[in-house]
């Protein structure tokens, strides 16, 4: 199951899986944003490709339009996986 709410204006914070069967409703929240925004996974205990992909699209959108995307709070796993697939070279990371 995958969870997400807005903190504030800027930071949507996600928790559980984000996978191939939970990912499309905040996949909607993500496209329709047209700002920079903050994605706080302190709480996200799993994700897989299809996840990861969404992470790399929304930063590839978001810094087309002039804004960005940063990733925070991220657990142990996903910063590996991160590392990984070199995507932490790519996205911004915030501890």
């Amino acid at each position: 199951m995958l969870r997400f709410h807005w903190k504030d204006d800027a930071t949507l914070v996600v928790s559980g899986r984000m996978d191939t069967l939970t990912i499309p409703d905040l996949e909607d929240v993500l496209r329709s944003v047209d700002q920079s925004i903050v994605l706080d996974l302190s709480d996200v205990d799993y994700i897989n490709s299809a996840g990861l992909g969404l992470l790399l699209g929304t930063h590839q959108r978001l810094t087309s339009n002039g804004h960005s995307l940063t990733i925070a709070n991220v657990t142990d796993y996903v910063r590996e996986l991160l590392q990984i697939t070199g995507l932490d070279r790519m996205l911004s990371l915030k501890s």
